[in-house]
Formats: structure tokens, sequence, C-alpha cells
């Protein structure tokens, strides 16, 4: 009856096709996500302003896409939009990176992409240059813009051009702090980037000055806004990681037990600072393990000794088969990441490939992949003095990764004691209560949890239950301990999803990765 209310029809279109989307039911969203961009279209015609909802909607659309050719086809008007809004303003140059990012799988000249991205920074830069040399208020843009500048060089390994970015940008941050409090955040920002780019360099002694003045200035903010404590809890564990590479492991594990104690009361109620909790836990648990057996403290158990496995217990092959992943990162997550759950799914003689969902090694914020990874293997409990023996583990090189989502991926591996052997995949639809058998970081390694079957569709299968992270990758067995499908997630209970569940991908999603 009022055509005022179209931009909210549209929007309302594209939350219904989300939500198809995250339960698995890509075909049903195409429909709502189709007419939502018809509809963005009409608006966008009359009116610019709505020019970033069509290029969002074009994005979501060609997400939903399966055939590379029509994907390709919706995703590349998104670019074209998205560019010409950067080019004036460059507010608009996280989108267009994004964009890239999307369109990539479905282009093979990615290469020619990042060139472009490239350009395009820079002519943001140019104009952001031009803007301040003739209005200072223009300063914070600038420094945004060179900051930028600095994480697009940086992904593509061009480290000392970025370097010189981010120096740009600091200096610009640190006068415009002297006169405006406001700016002491993104001047501790700043100085954090800086140091992540000396230590990625190996500069590490050089990184450690910006790295313990990004501290002090986060304390600061924190004694007069208790909000900023996630952020001191950071800056403590990017020192304490810094440290442990300059040889203090005593300073390091101060820096990660006092980002514990402000990390623990605020994780309650806020998962991105467990995480935060749980990667420094991670951090000071690889650091007293390292120390421990390099002072002789503690010894690694051999991999193929079984004398401590449980006796008389049917799931000790399956707990062998599940191994513990840890994954290590540089940038702005250095140190131990999250950790997560793999699963042997096929063997020849000393070769194995080891499967679990692409997130546990691949950096939610920077899409960079670890730089290691490490399984450990099931053994039972173990006495004082004694670690679980560990293998590193790489990617498959044969296997391309997508560049935007999760999948299930494999990882390569030798060296597996000969009773560690593969799960078998389900060859019959999953049906009843199925079984997962993981890490998740309050239950504790090799937990195993039943749960009933809510609903299976072509790219997910829907349990009912929650678990928590260091889950994903996890196996979903059947009745016959076989594998009916791969753990990707666990959403938090909301007044939209108010009941807990735990998404999978479907068996097939893994076998079509698996070469004989």
């Amino acid at each position: 009856n009022n055509p005022a209310f179209l931009p909210d029809l549209a929007s309302s279109l594209n939350n219904l096709g989300a939500s198809y989307a995250h339960l698995g039911g890509r075909q049903k969203a195409q429909a709502p996500t189709e007419e939502a961009l018809k509809i963005y279209r009409q608006l966008a015609k009359s009116n610019p302003a709505y020019l970033p909802d069509l290029a969002a909607s074009l994005k979501n659309l060609g997400n939903l896409r399966s055939n590379p050719t029509r994907r390709k086809g919706t995703l590349e008007p998104m670019v074209k939009i998205r560019s010409e809004l950067a080019k004036n303003n460059p507010a608009y140059r996280v989108d267009f990176s994004i964009s890239f990012n999307n369109l990539g799988a479905s282009n093979t000249e990615s290469s020619s992409l990042q060139a472009n991205q490239v350009i395009l920074d820079e002519e943001a830069l140019r104009i952001s240059r031009e803007r301040a040399i003739s209005n200072p208020a223009f300063m914070p843009d600038l420094a945004n813009s060179l900051s930028n500048f600095g994480v697009t060089l940086s992904e593509l390994g061009q480290r000392e051009r970025a370097l010189e970015s981010d120096k740009e940008a600091l200096n610009i941050r640190r006068k415009l702090a002297k006169t405006n409090p406001a700016f002491l955040a993104v001047l501790a920002d700043s100085l954090n980037n800086l140091g992540v780019s000396l230590s990625d360099l190996r500069r590490h002694r050089e990184a450690l000055a910006p790295t313990e003045e990004a501290l002090m200035i986060r304390r600061k903010l924190a004694n007069n806004d208790p909000a900023y404590l996630p952020n001191v809890a950071l800056a403590l564990n990017n020192l304490g990681y810094l440290q442990l590479q300059l040889g203090q492991p005593e300073i390091a594990r101060d820096a990660y037990e006092e980002a514990l104690t402000l990390y623990r009361p605020l994780a309650a109620s806020n998962r991105a600072v467990q995480e935060g909790l749980q990667r420094t836990q991670n951090n000071l648990d690889e650091l007293n393990r390292k120390e421990g057996i390099r002072t002789g403290v503690k010894r690694e158990l051999s991999a193929a000794d079984r004398s401590y496995l449980p006796q008389g217990d049917p799931l000790t092959p399956v707990k062998r088969a599940v191994v513990l992943l840890l994954p290590t990162f540089s940038g702005k997550s250095s140190g131990a990441g999250l950790s997560g759950t793999g699963f042997v799914v096929r063997r020849q003689g000393d070769r194995a490939w080891i499967t679990t969902a692409l997130h546990v090694v691949r950096d939610l914020e920077s899409k960079a992949l670890a730089t290691k990874v490490e399984a450990e293997l099931f053994t039972g409990p173990l006495p004082p003095g004694l670690v679980a023996p560990r293998v590193e583990v790489m990617l498959s090189p044969d296997q391309a990764l997508r560049t935007s989502g999760d999948e299930p991926i494999l990882l390569e591996v030798r060296g597996l004691p000969p009773d560690i052997q593969p799960l078998p995949l389900a060859t019959t639809p999953a049906q009843g209560v199925l079984m997962v058998v993981g890490h998740p970081s309050k239950s504790g390694p090799w937990t195993v949890v039943s749960y009933p079957l809510l609903k299976t569709t072509d790219e997910a299968l829907l349990l009912d239950g929650g678990l928590d992270p260091g889950a994903s990758g996890s196996p979903v067995l059947s009745a016959s301990r076989q594998v009916v499908g791969v753990v990707y997630d666990s959403p938090e209970v909301s007044p939209s999803r108010p009941i807990p569940q735990v998404w999978a991908f479907p068996v097939k999603a893994l076998k079509g990765k698996i070469t004989p």
C-alpha cells in the first residue's frame, strides 16, 4: 500500500534468505534473495543511495549460486558497483576488498584481482592525501587509508612496503592523539599493528617497544572505561608471544596469566572474549609444555606406546582415529589459535589423511592459514610428567580451498602408529540418535556426546543440542560408528534461534575430497 516500505521489505527478504542459507537450505534461500535484489535494482535506479544495498544483495545471491558461471555473472556487477563507490569514498574500501575475495572463488585470474585491489587502495590513498592537505580534518581518513593499504600489502607478502605504510599511519595518529584523547584507542591499534608487522619480519626486538606502548595506552583507557579490558588482555597476549620469541618464557608466562585474570570474569556472556580467553590459555599451555620438555620436567610419550590406552573400552579405536588439532598463526592472531578436532579418513602405508573444517586452520579475521598445525593423539590418562604425543600435519597439496565460507578439508600426516585406522564413511542416510567425538573447550578432549538428528538437507545435518568451540571438525557417527557428517558450527542461542543446535557437513561433502 505504501512504496516507502519497499526498503524494509527488501531487507526482510534478505534476512529470510540468510536464515534459509544458515540452515543449509540454499535452494529455498534463492527466491527471497532474488526478490530482494529485484527491489533494490528498482530503488537504485531512482536513488543512488541504494547502490550499497544493491551491491550487498548481488553478493548474497552470488554466494548462493553453485554454478560458477552464474555466480561470477552475479558477483562481477557487485564488484563494479563497489569499485565506483570506493573511488569516491574510501570508507567503502573494505566492502570492495571483500568483494574481490568473493569473486576470487569464481575467477581464475586472482593475481589480476589482487593487482586491481592494490591500484584501488593507492587511488583511495591519493584521494585521502589530497583531502588532508587542503583540510586537516581529513587526517584521520588518511591514517585509515594508510592502515588499509598496509593490510593489503601484507596480504600480498609485501611486508616491507606494508611496514612503511603502518609507520606513516602511526605518526599521523600519534599527532592526533596529542591534541585529542579520542584518538588514543586508534593510536594503540596502530602501535599494535606495527608490532605485529615487525614480528612477522622476525624483527622481534624492534617489535617490543610499540607492543609495550600499545599495552600502556590500553591500560590507561581501561582505567576510565572497563570496556577496554579485553583490549588490555589482547595486548598482554601479544606481549607474551613476543617475549617468548625473545627467549623470555617467565616474562611471557606472567603476561599470559595476567591476560587470563582479565578475560575470565568477562567471558561468561561474550563469545569473542571466550575465544580470546581460549587462545591465551592455549598459549600458556603450549609454553608450559615446551618448557617442561626442555627442562626435563616433562617427557613426551612415544606415539607407538599403547600402554596407557583404556582397556575394554569399545570406543578406543574411534578415539585413536580422532585427533586434537593445535594450529599456530602469525599476524594479529600470533601464537596458538583455537584448538579443533580432526579424524583419519584415509591411510596408505605411512601416509594418512585427516579431515577437519577449514576454519580450524584459517584465521577468521585475516583469512590467513595457520603457519603450523600439530595433531595430538589419544592415549588415555597419563601420569604426571608425561605428555601426549603429537605429529605435525600439513594441508594436502592437491586441494583447492574456498576463498570464503567453510568446507571440509584434508590434512596430510606421516608416521601415525599402525593401530590408528580410518573411520568408515556411511553409505546410508543419517537417522536417529548420532554420536559426536571431539574436543569442546568446556568438556575437554575426546568428549563423547549423543544428539538426536533434527533435520537433514543437501548441505547440512542439524543436531538437537549445543557444543562449545573446539568441537569443529568432529566426526558425527551413526549407531554403527560410520561417519555421517563433520561438525562445523554450533551457533549461540538467540531470540531468532532459541534452540541449541549443532551443524555438520553431510558425509557426501567429504567423499568428493578423498581421492583413492
